[in-house]
C-alpha cells in the first residue's frame, strides 16, 4: 500500500475515533514502524455514543521490508470495560470505608484455613507487617487469655445458629504490654461446601475513653443536680429543712400513711417572745439562738425517718412518720427539756429569764379522703391555744387592770388575749358612759388594728357607747 493510500486510510480512521483519543492515535499512525499489538481507543458510533474497543494489529511488508497492509481485528469491549470500572470504583469505596472506620478487616476461609489480614491489623497490634505468619491462629492468639475462649466460642454459636452478622468485644494485647479494646464484627458467608467468615477489628481505645468522660460529667451532673435539690430545700441558717422541704415530706408522709394505714404526728414549736430577744440582742444573736434551737430539736428527734424543719421565723415543725398519740407527747416533751437542760438566756422575756418555746402536737391515722393540711391546722391550733395560755399568764404587771370595772352580763366575756408579746381583741372594749374607752385599757387597745404592744400611744380614743356601761374606777385608772 502506497503512502498516500495510509494517509487516506488513516485520516478515515481518526474520523470515527472519540476527540480525546485523536492525538494519541495520530501519533501512533504517523510513526515509521506502525504499532502491532493490543490497542485500546474509543470511538463513536452511528449514534454518536462512545464505544470501547480492542484493537490487535499486525503490519505486514514484502519482501524488500517494506510496509505493504496492516492487518488487524478490532472488538467492542464497552460492556467488559464498564465491568471493570464499577469494580475499580466499588473497590475505592470498600477500601475509604474500612479506612474511615479504622479497623482492620480479615477474612477467613475455614475449610482451607486460609486467613487474609489487612496491614492494619499489625498496627492494631503494634508489630510491623508481615513480622508473623498469617494464619487462622493470628486471630485468637492476641485476644487475652480471660477472654480468648469466649471470642471463640461466641464465633462458633453464630455459625452454629446460622447467623448472617456478628458483633461482641473483646481485649487485645498490645506489643508493649497494654489492653487494646477492641470491636469485632462482620459477615458469615456459609455454602454447602465452604464457610468463609469476613469482619474488621476496631480499636476501641479513643471510644472508651470518652464513654468514660461522659459517664463521669454524667456522674458529675447527677452530683450537683442532687446538691441542688438539697439545698432548695434545706434552710441555709439552721440546716434543717425549710418550708418547702416541710410541705414535701408531709405530703409524702401523709401519702404513704394513707397506704399503709398508720399514725402521722406533727409538732410545731415556736420560740417565747423572740421579737424581744432580736429587737433588745440584735439579729446576729438571733441567728446563732436559732441555730442552737434547731440543732436542739434535731438532737432530740432520734428516728431517721422523722423531719426537722424550719415552719418560718422562729417557728419550727417536726413531721413524725410512723408514730403513736402517746410517742408523739412524749417526743415534743423530750424536745422541751432538751431545750431547758440548754439554758440559753433571755433576759428580756415576760415567761421566763431562760429561752422557752410553745408547743402544737396533733396527730392523726388518715383515711383516704383526708388531706395533710387538717392535721397542719390541728398542730397550728394548739400552737395557738398554748401561746395564748403561756402568754397570757406573763403577761407584766403594769399591763395588768388592777380592778376590772363592772360590766353587765352582756360584756362578760373575754375582750383580749396575749399572742406573741401583743394584745389582740377578741370582742368590745368596755366604754363608760360618755362613750369612752374605759380609764384602764387605752394603753391597750388600738382603735382599728384590734392588738395593742403595751404602748402609751392609743391613749383615750372616741368610741360608741356601750349599753349598760360603767364608768371606770378612777384609782384603778391611776
Amino acid at each position: 500500500m502506497a503512502a498516500p493510500d495510509l494517509d487516506r486510510v488513516a485520516m478515515s480512521l481518526l474520523e470515527v475515533v472519540f476527540p480525546g483519543d485523536q492525538e494519541r492515535m495520530r501519533t501512533l499512525l504517523n510513526r515509521s514502524d506502525p504499532p502491532s499489538g493490543r490497542l485500546l481507543c474509543r470511538v463513536l458510533d452511528v449514534h454518536g455514543a462512545t464505544r470501547w474497543t480492542s484493537t490487535v494489529s499486525y503490519p505486514v511488508t514484502d519482501q524488500h521490508g517494506q510496509l505493504e497492509r496492516i492487518d488487524g481485528v478490532t472488538v467492542d469491549i464497552t460492556a467488559r470495560s464498564e465491568r471493570e470500572a464499577d469494580l475499580v470504583d466499588t473497590a475505592e469505596r470498600l477500601q475509604l470505608a474500612l479506612d474511615t472506620l479504622h479497623g482492620a478487616w480479615w477474612e477467613w476461609d475455614v475449610p482451607a484455613g486460609a486467613l487474609q489480614v489487612s496491614p492494619r491489623w499489625f498496627e492494631l497490634l503494634g508489630l510491623e507487617p508481615g513480622s508473623l505468619a498469617v494464619t487462622p491462629e493470628l486471630l485468637f492468639d492476641h485476644v487475652i487469655p480471660e477472654e480468648r475462649e469466649r471470642v471463640q466460642a461466641t464465633l462458633r454459636e453464630s455459625v452454629a445458629r446460622g447467623d448472617s452478622t456478628f458483633a461482641f468485644e473483646s481485649r487485645l494485647r498490645h506489643a508493649d504490654g497494654h489492653e487494646v479494646p477492641a470491636l469485632w464484627r462482620g459477615a458469615i458467608r456459609a455454602e454447602p461446601h465452604t464457610l468463609r467468615i469476613m469482619g474488621s477489628t476496631t480499636d476501641l481505645t479513643a471510644t472508651k475513653r470518652y464513654e468514660e468522660r461522659q459517664a463521669d460529667q454524667y456522674r458529675q451532673l447527677r452530683r450537683m443536680n442532687r446538691d441542688l435539690r438539697r439545698q432548695a430545700r434545706i434552710d441555709q441558717l439552721t440546716g434543717v429543712a425549710n418550708r418547702r422541704g416541710f410541705d414535701e415530706f408531709l405530703e409524702r408522709t401523709w401519702r404513704q400513711a394513707q397506704l399503709q394505714a398508720r399514725g402521722v404526728g406533727l409538732i410545731i414549736c415556736d420560740v417565747d417572745e423572740f421579737k424581744r430577744y432580736n429587737d433588745h440582742l440584735g439579729h446576729v444573736q438571733g441567728d446563732r439562738c436559732l441555730t442552737q434551737v434547731a440543732r436542739s430539736i434535731s438532737d432530740s428527734v432520734r428516728d431517721p425517718g422523722d423531719l426537722v424543719a424550719r415552719y418560718g421565723g422562729e417557728e419550727f415543725a417536726v413531721v413524725l412518720a410512723s408514730t403513736s398519740q402517746e410517742e408523739a407527747q412524749e417526743i415534743a416533751e423530750r424536745i422541751r427539756a432538751d431545750l431547758a437542760a440548754l439554758a440559753l438566756p433571755h433576759p428580756f422575756s415576760h415567761v421566763s429569764p431562760r429561752l422557752t418555746m410553745s408547743f402544737g402536737v396533733a396527730w392523726a391515722r388518715p383515711g383516704l379522703q383526708d388531706r395533710a393540711q387538717t392535721l397542719l391546722v390541728r398542730a397550728d391550733d394548739a400552737l395557738l391555744h398554748a401561746s395564748r395560755r403561756v402568754e397570757t399568764a406573763s403577761l407584766p404587771r403594769t399591763l395588768l387592770p388592777h380592778r376590772l370595772p363592772r360590766l353587765p352580763p352582756a360584756c362578760l366575756r373575754p375582750i383580749w388575749g396575749w399572742r406573741r408579746g401583743r394584745l389582740t381583741r377578741r370582742g368590745s372594749p368596755p366604754t363608760g358612759r360618755r362613750g369612752r374607752v374605759c380609764a384602764a385599757w387605752p394603753a391597750l387597745w388600738l382603735r382599728s388594728g384590734g392588738c395593742a404592744h403595751g404602748s402609751a400611744r392609743a391613749a383615750h380614743r372616741p368610741a360608741r357607747a356601750s349599753q349598760g356601761g360603767h364608768p371606770p374606777d378612777r384609782n384603778a385608772a391611776r
